[in-house]
């Protein structure tokens, strides 16, 4: 078990802000090269090449500049900032930047973005100029399964009371030793996805603790073919403020990138306060300019159910708003899953089961969780009431799902 030890900060001989971790032993295990084919950074700034087996105990510790520039290949981010008002077009303008390297940055300088913006876009318009140098980074890596605070035993026990105390001592360090940026890295290994869903509450609360101290959280997640590791937006607002809760930013994949391309196609999810709808498909395309630190990126945005309707991109920083038409089919946009539960409920025009639906259309109990309740939000599924043989002569009402009439 690897945990976060309260009090243990420290900076290593290349000035690197880093937790430090107590370990307890456990069998030596080949490492995994990092996304791209990059190589893995262990906690001593040591790059192992891709491929070439190590032995490790605890988690990867990459410095930020690696994390820009290996983020973006497969894996979603979600990230709080501070509460400010934030824009559509400074949510994916933002979202353009971190997702895409470090070469990215400088166009916020070119679209106007100034310093005094959000902490978030300062930050990463600062680190384009310095490269992230002299920023200091606290990274907690779970590249071989969950670490800190979630395997604190004492969780499950006394609940919430616990992690309050736990995030309050730890972002109270991270505030004094000038930590703007702490990147939670939970790259999991199957067996520990089902413990981190049911962990939502706590890692947002750890989230939300950060945000609002003005420290900018992002957490780092696997690509779920059917994105059912995707917080919903239960998961993102009960743990903190409502008004920090809308200025949440989650992109990932819609499908692989094609290494070479230049072509992003991406889903942003964001509860910012402006926005009627917080479902966004976001496609980005990088600039002809592909030096180090010239690279740009243009990206539409268009809204899920817009796109469901067929109706055409929005361009620029505008999006177009996410309309409650329930008439609205499934779209190449959608996962795979949500568009299968679409399906599902075409065949049951009176509604069916949760169970039912889920059975139907075969996928997992979470995503049939996660994307009835995206596609009631859209407007598109109401929830109902069936009746079914309870007994020889008794009916029961079950609760339901159905397309929207």
């Amino acid at each position: 078990m690897t945990e976060y030890t309260p009090g243990g900060l420290y900076r290593d001989p290349d000035g690197w802000l880093r937790p430090k971790i107590q370990q307890q032993p456990s069998p030596s295990t080949t490492g995994q090269s990092g996304p791209n084919g990059a190589g893995v950074v262990q906690p001593n700034n040591q790059i192992i090449p891709p491929g070439t087996a190590m032995a490790t105990n605890g988690p990867v510790v990459q410095p930020l500049p690696y994390l820009i520039e290996t983020l973006a290949i497969h894996e979603p981010l979600i990230v709080a900032s501070p509460p400010q008002t934030l824009t559509t077009g400074i949510l994916a303008d933002f979202a353009v930047s971190l997702a895409f390297g470090v070469g990215a940055l400088r166009s916020h300088a070119d679209r106007g973005f100034s310093t005094a913006g959000p902490l978030c876009v300062r930050f990463v318009t600062e680190a384009a100029v310095v490269g992230a140098v002299n920023h200091r980074i606290a990274v907690i890596a779970a590249s071989k399964g969950i670490t800190w605070p979630l395997t604190q035993p004492t969780l499950d026990v006394r609940g919430a009371d616990v992690w309050s105390l736990k995030a309050d001592e730890f972002v109270a360090e991270l505030v004094s030793e000038s930590v703007q940026v702490v990147v939670f890295d939970f790259m999991l290994s199957i067996p520990a996805r089902a413990t981190i869903m049911n962990k939502w509450h706590d890692i947002f609360h750890l989230v939300a603790t950060c945000a609002c101290s003005g420290i900018v959280p992002i957490l780092r997640l696997p690509l779920d073919e059917d994105h059912a590791l995707m917080p919903s937006r239960e998961d993102i607002k009960f743990p903190v403020p409502e008004a920090l809760a809308r200025q949440f930013l989650f992109v990932t994949r819609r499908t692989d990138y094609e290494i070479g391309t230049g072509v992003h196609r991406l889903l942003m999810v964001s509860d910012c306060p402006l926005n009627a709808g917080a479902f966004y498909l976001l496609n980005v395309c990088e600039g002809s300019d592909r030096s180090q630190w010239s690279l740009t990126y243009d990206f539409a945005t268009q809204s899920l159910s817009a796109a469901a309707q067929g109706n055409p991109e929005s361009n620029g920083k505008g999006a177009a708003q996410p309309s409650n038409s329930s008439t609205a089919g499934p779209t190449a946009g959608w996962p795979s899953a949500k568009q299968k539960l679409w399906n599902a409920l075409g065949k049951y025009p009176d509604g069916e089961t949760e169970t039912v639906l889920r059975k139907e259309a075969g996928v997992s109990p979470a995503a049939a969780k996660r994307f009835l309740a995206e596609l009631e939000h859209e407007g598109l599924v109401v929830k109902c009431e069936i009746k079914k043989p309870a007994g020889r002569y008794k009916e029961r009402a079950y609760p339901a799902f159905k397309r929207a009439a």
